[in-house]
């Protein structure tokens, strides 16, 4: 892999490897989504992503031509300090940490996320109209959408029986629309904490009856949903099918630490990625509202 600060720096292969792997380790733990929804084999320099998509009644619709989208991440250091190697570390990881929340809001909001910090930003590469950025916050309110489960919980905080309930529901309407299968969760924060409480004292909790539910342990919690169970119409959790998929990642630039200048005492660094969201079938994914 071309790792450019190593050419600008004179980095060691050793110190090239180590800052790479701790590039990759803190987006395993912040890059939510990429836990459960699938990744298809990269398609490193494209340009333009093309997949088809899956149509009502059962066949091949219109295929989809997509931007990746660049997403990035900016930090300088001090030039006295860079050869500070477990300081420069945690500072790499600090970035691919922020990297990887804005990730999980590309995936979940695309262009409606909101602003990035300073230093950061999320833009298509290509900027031709025609291009679909995709985003999984929009199938809801596509005319081929499977529609969306509400939690009915009055505008306050979900019971873990209702976001049971909810799930239920929402793989029920999978199955009308003929898209049975085994499913992935994404829901917030709160939500996920909520079914890791037990049902009552000393029984299971939530969750065990959630995975049984959609066929497996495939759900994470990420805060590029909605966790304002107050705002009604909200989503909080997407359920999607996993096999065959619904939707899939696809990386166009594999996480990179990259050497941006040196000026003034200062060096400064970009981790940088790309990626595509790839809708294959949108009747395979159900919003549950608040």
């Amino acid at each position: 892999m071309a790792f450019s600060a190593r050419a600008h720096l004179g980095w060691s292969e050793q110190r090239a490897t180590m800052v790479q792997d701790a590039v990759n380790r803190a987006l395993a733990h912040t890059a939510k989504c990429r836990q459960v929804i699938p990744k298809e084999p990269d398609q490193i320099g494209n340009r333009a992503v093309v997949w088809p998509t899956v149509s009502v009644p059962l066949s091949l619709g219109p295929d989809v031509v997509a931007s990746p989208i660049h997403i990035h991440a900016d930090f300088s250091v001090d030039d006295w300090r860079i050869d500070d190697e477990a300081a420069f570390i945690h500072l790499v990881r600090a970035g691919a940490a922020q990297l990887g929340s804005l990730e999980d809001g590309e995936i979940i909001m695309g262009a409606m996320a909101g602003a990035p910090p300073a230093g950061a930003g999320r833009t298509q590469r290509n900027n031709f109209a025609p291009l679909a950025r995709a985003q999984l916050n929009s199938i809801v309110a596509a005319p081929a959408g499977t529609g969306s489960t509400e939690i009915n919980a009055g505008g306050g905080p979900p019971t873990g029986a209702q976001l049971v309930n909810a799930v239920v529901a929402g793989m029920i309407s999978l199955e009308q629309a003929n898209r049975p299968g085994r499913c992935g969760l994404l829901l917030h924060n709160s939500l996920l904490g909520t079914l890791g409480l037990p049902a009552a004292p000393g029984a299971a909790p939530f969750i065990h009856q959630v995975e049984q539910i959609i066929g497996g342990n495939e759900i994470t919690g990420t805060p590029a949903l909605s966790g304002m169970f107050h705002a009604l119409g909200e989503t909080g959790a997407i359920l999607f099918r996993l096999d065959p998929p619904a939707v899939a990642i696809v990386q166009t630039m594999l996480p990179t630490l990259t050497f941006l200048s040196r000026n003034a005492g200062q060096t400064s660094f970009r981790i940088e990625e790309e990626i595509v969201v790839q809708i294959f079938d949108q009747r395979a994914v159900h919003h549950i509202r608040y």
